[in-house]
């Protein structure tokens, strides 16, 4: 409340990064950011490229949470934290990024039984192996790939997806915003994400797969 008060006064002469037009990238965190009269992004390169943007014409929100693939009963997924490739050039993004596999475990009498044990022999240690198994998932496939390009404008993103999945075929999913990951959520509930302009769309894919979209900002796309 004291913030609110303090951004309300008349005397007060910062403003809210979105409220800014620059471009930083945060090494550490592998996090981008683009804010331009039009729209804010914000993207984790870490995680495949996932983004979220807010339309600034209409306070609109859309996110992109990258990709699910799979392969017979088999789920594979861009968005779990690795080591990815990047590059930057004048108003773009490339980046290639592994698909990594996604282990789900179902309860069962024996394995709370074994998870007892463990946490009786290991102690604190245990929450380090289940994050490992249950929260991070498999390590990257070498043969299931994503190479994305964010190309910006001032007025628009044009995102284009190639995907290689090797001498296999499959099913690939875009997610508008549903996470996998297996952590508490701290999201709430905004007017503003009813409208996301990141479609969740499904494609069979063989070999591979080539997607091109484009994301609009200079009139509204819809009720706020």
């Amino acid at each position: 409340m004291k913030a609110l008060l303090i951004y309300s006064d008349d005397s007060y002469a910062y403003s809210l990064p979105h409220e800014k037009n620059f471009e930083k990238f945060f090494n550490e965190s592998k996090i981008f950011i683009r804010s331009t009269k039009n729209y804010y992004f914000i993207a984790n390169l870490s995680k495949g490229g996932i983004f979220k943007v807010m339309n600034k014409n209409t306070s609109q929100m859309s996110t992109d949470c990258g990709y699910r693939l799979r392969l017979s009963k088999d789920m594979y997924v861009t968005e779990l934290p690795q080591i990815n490739e990047y590059s930057f050039r004048e108003n773009q993004i490339e980046l290639t990024c592994k698909f990594s596999k996604l282990n789900f475990i179902q309860q069962s009498t024996t394995k709370l039984l074994l998870l007892r044990i463990m946490s009786s022999l290991l102690g604190f240690q245990t929450i380090h192996l289940l994050k490992r198994m249950i929260i991070f998932g498999t390590g990257g496939n070498n043969d299931l790939k994503l190479n994305r390009i964010i190309t910006f404008e001032e007025d628009k993103i044009h995102i284009f997806d190639n995907i290689e999945i090797g001498k296999r075929s499959g099913v690939l999913k875009i997610s508008n915003g549903l996470s996998v990951r297996h952590t508490a959520s701290s999201r709430f509930f905004q007017l503003n994400v009813l409208h996301n302009s990141v479609e969740p769309e499904e494609f069979e894919i063989t070999y591979s797969l080539s997607n091109r979209r484009t994301i609009p900002f200079s009139e509204p796309i819809g009720p706020i």
